[in-house]
């Protein structure tokens, strides 16, 4: 039993090495540490919307220290990037299903950044899978907030027209790109 506990505190301490190394940094203090404290119990990425307050009370300093540490403050997601690789992904996967008791949880393709929607998955499901759920269709969210940020450019009130670049980011067909576009708002 002892020999088994070591092997699973060490699988998870690799592959949450550098969230750990956040938590443990004694100059991250005041809201960044909240903020670090909330990324690190959601394993790495949250919902910007669950934790909006926190963020922006935040001063500058404090988002560069995060930032120093690996963390991205996206439109949609704040996240931790290295969090989003298969392993941990994988791993964060796994213990949400344990702690949630879910029996059968499909870990999404490594490399994929669009996948469509399961009818009989939470939607916690998807943000734990390193996805935010948009409609019939999920998308990985550093690729959500990379898109994101090529709309910041565009007049997105008045219509624009998708590019090679947006479709190529999102993985998506035009059609596909359209519903994606439309449940975004």
């Amino acid at each position: 039993k002892r020999r088994l506990d070591h092997f699973i505190t060490r699988a998870i301490e690799k592959q949450f090495e550098p969230l750990l190394k956040m938590q443990s940094d004694e100059t991250v203090v005041g809201m960044a540490k909240g903020v670090a404290y909330r990324l690190i119990e959601s394993l790495g990425l949250i919902s910007r919307a669950e934790i909006a307050e926190e963020v922006k009370d935040l001063e500058q300093k404090d988002r560069a220290l995060l930032r120093k540490h690996g963390i991205r403050f996206g439109q949609f997601t704040i996240f931790h990037y290295l969090m989003l690789k298969p392993a941990p992904t994988c791993l964060r996967l796994l213990l949400w299903s344990l702690f949630t008791k879910q029996v059968s949880v499909s870990i999404p393709p490594p490399g994929l950044v669009s996948i469509v929607k399961e009818l009989d998955v939470s939607e916690d499901y998807y943000t734990k899978a390193g996805f935010k759920l948009v409609g019939e269709r999920a998308l990985r969210v550093d690729m959500l907030e990379r898109l994101a940020d090529l709309l910041r450019a565009k007049d997105v009130w008045n219509g624009f027209e998708s590019d090679v670049d947006m479709l190529s980011i999102t993985g998506l067909t035009l059609d596909q790109f359209a519903d994606v576009m439309q449940n975004l708002g």
